[in-house]
């Protein structure tokens, strides 16, 4: 059979039964064979591998295959250099599992990349001018940057100076900055590159969050039993860009403050302006620019309220939302399904009569005219509050995954137990068991009075807008 190998192997009870290789296990055959001759008999060359000369290891291996794959190999070992003797050993210095790695690949044009070896392995491919393995390294990074790698692979980025691929890290952690920075991750960032952040107009995050992650940051580079003065005096570049005004008041006085990590200065300057009306002309008290990417015209949305919104929705890039309903064109389920049938994600918005609670639900399903009745929810659908009183933005997933809405019923998700309604004929708000677990970056109490402020968790619109959204990834 064209392209695979016979071979005999044991049937589990002592006899034996004819095989095939497959084209993948063949190649991967030929490849390890290569590499055991290469690094035996043939091997002609002593590579002296390791970062330090102290723990570096002699390698033996076949020059020619190295020379084919790297022009940087084929001057130094059939050329006129030092390297060119038959007796020389050649320095190698980078870690030796990458060059490992790197003498397996000219062997068998195989990879087992990992995320801990695969910025050394770009590093060796990049400086020996291997370019096929250069590509499939950065192919590998690229498509594993994500919340957890992206801070470890733009710390290495920037020590070895890859110019290309920390611009990639950094704009993946000023768009995600919320999942890149949680818990520790922050820590392994210096000083200089979090400023650079904190700085950025690019850093979609919620004020409060930048505040904590930067605390977070001052804890893990200052001594364990470090005086508070200490900590103080660690974060203060990162706390002069803070945008602390944007907080609420109540998170001032209860977390901010007593941290005792603000200055006075800046301290006074929050709370002072949530007296004021006319603001300074200073980028302390305006919202980030990249992180306002939710453009709607609203009359219930101001714009901090848009920033609130566009950093809750799955969707990354500009997002647009185009008004196809509000309550002035009619408030029953009918009307609602007749706006947004086929229009794919919509943002319904609420604003309630009594309390101006401004709350409401981001249903990441299609409406179609399909027959009535409950359909499961993508994970992506939510509820929201965007800041009542004292209270901070919040985002209201399901942890169960079995939340549904109702298809043909207005917007109304949860389950028959635990109702959101959005129109006049049944109108629920409560947080009830479907939608009741805070999403990653926020917290508060669950309770039935969360979104419309009403105890009893019902509301009476004054002012319901609904969307569609689209955007860009």
């Amino acid at each position: 059979m064209p392209g695979a190998s016979k071979r005999k192997t044991c049937d589990g009870s002592g006899g034996e039964r004819s095989g095939q290789l497959s084209n993948s296990e063949l190649w991967s055959f030929l490849g390890n064979q290569r590499f055991e001759l290469a690094s035996g008999d043939a091997a002609d060359v002593t590579l002296r591998v390791g970062e330090d000369e102290e723990t570096a290891v002699n390698i033996r291996f076949a020059r020619f295959l190295l020379a084919a794959q790297s022009p940087v190999f084929q001057g130094m070992l059939y050329g006129s250099m030092l390297e060119a003797d038959k007796a020389a050993a050649v320095r190698v210095c980078f870690p030796l599992p990458a060059v490992q790695q790197m003498l397996h690949f000219v062997c068998s044009a195989e990879l087992a990349l990992d995320v801990s070896t695969a910025v050394d392995l770009h590093r060796l491919a990049d400086f020996y001018q291997m370019q096929q393995l250069k590509i499939a390294t950065a192919d590998f990074m690229i498509t594993n940057l994500n919340a957890e790698t992206a801070v470890h692979f733009l710390v290495v980025a920037q020590c070895h100076r890859l110019v290309e691929f920390e611009s990639k890290c950094l704009g993946y952690i000023l768009k995600n900055a919320s999942d890149a920075l949680m818990g520790d991750r922050v820590a392994q960032l210096s000083e200089v590159c979090l400023l650079s952040l904190v700085q950025s107009e690019e850093l979609c995050m919620q004020e409060l969050e930048v505040f904590r992650a930067v605390v977070r940051w001052g804890k893990a580079n200052t001594e364990q039993h470090a005086s508070k003065e200490l900590l103080r005096k660690t974060v203060s570049k990162l706390m002069e860009h803070v945008r602390l005004p944007l907080l609420s008041g109540e998170v001032l006085v209860q977390e901010v403050e007593p941290s005792g990590l603000v200055s006075d200065l800046l301290l006074r300057q929050a709370l002072a302006a949530k007296f004021k009306q006319d603001l300074p002309d200073d980028f302390r008290f305006r919202c980030r620019s990249k992180a306002c990417q939710l453009e709607a015209e609203s009359k219930i949305l101001d714009q901090p309220m848009k920033v609130a919104l566009g950093q809750m929705m799955p969707i990354g890039g500009a997002i647009t939302c185009r008004l196809v309903h509000d309550s002035t064109r009619g408030t029953s389920a009918a009307a609602f399904d007749a706006a947004v049938h086929g229009v794919g994600p919509t943002l319904t918005v609420i604003r309630d009569q009594n309390t101006n609670f401004v709350f409401g639900a981001y249903v990441h399903d299609t409406y179609s005219n399909g027959v009535k009745g409950w359909k499961k929810a993508s994970e992506h659908t939510f509820l929201f509050s965007l800041g009542n009183g004292l209270q901070e933005p919040v985002k209201l997933v399901s942890s169960t995954g079995n939340a549904n809405w109702c298809s043909g019923c207005g917007c109304t998700l949860g389950d028959s137990r635990n109702i959101f309604s959005a129109f006049f004929e049944n109108n629920h708000a409560n947080t009830g068991c479907a939608f009741a677990t805070f999403a990653p970056g926020y917290s508060g109490i669950c309770s039935k009075a969360l979104l419309s402020g009403n105890e009893d968790g019902r509301f009476t619109p004054g002012l319901m807008e609904v969307f569609a959204v689209s955007g860009t990834s």
